[in-house]
């Protein structure tokens, strides 16, 4: 089951990465609407793994701080239209 686990959050965390890469070839494309639904597949991804987490484990509540900081820095660039905070979240969640 541990195994299960940590293979799940490594999916996870690639595909936030993926979706990432996705909206930033959608930006320089300028296809607003792809970039838009790029963005919310990453904060979807970042939503499944805050709620994979463990709170009995004292190392969640650190990784859901980095977490919630990732998914908000995603909204950030989704509202502005700029790639700079969610490269800040790629960067991190790498």
């Amino acid at each position: 089951k541990k195994e299960q686990i940590v293979d799940f959050t490594r999916r996870i965390s690639q595909a936030t990465g993926a979706y990432l890469d996705d909206a930033r070839a959608a930006y320089d494309a300028a296809d607003w609407d792809a970039y838009k639904e790029a963005l919310r597949r990453a904060q979807r991804a970042i939503d499944e793994l805050i709620s994979a987490l463990n709170f009995s484990y004292d190392m969640a509540k650190n990784l859901y701080s980095i977490y919630v900081f990732c998914r908000d820095s995603i909204a950030k660039s989704l509202y502005k239209r700029d790639l700079a905070d969610a490269e800040d979240a790629c960067r991190l969640m790498k």
